[in-house]
């Protein structure tokens, strides 16, 4: 299964991107609120099989996406990449 990276910068721009922490969800992790935003992303995408891993430290934060198909995954990749 191909896994792409999104490239979030650090976890400072993370942070302001996904207005973390989210009102009505102050007890989710950055890691969480950043999970969330990609699942609903790819299944409003039709997506069902995928797996998401949010990580990284104040000098560099990725997210990291597993997908089934890989002609699914550039195209997401691409997508994503444009706009992060």
């Amino acid at each position: 299964m191909p896994t792409i990276a999104i490239n979030l910068r650090n976890k400072a721009i993370a942070e302001r991107l996904f207005a973390y922490p989210n009102e009505g969800h102050e007890n989710d992790t950055l890691e969480e609120t950043i999970h969330h935003y990609f699942s609903d992303s790819l299944s409003r995408e039709g997506l069902a099989n995928f797996t998401i891993a949010p990580g990284g430290d104040d000098a560099g934060y990725l997210v990291q996406i597993t997908l089934a198909d890989a002609s699914v995954a550039e195209q997401i990749s691409i997508t994503l990449s444009g706009f992060f």
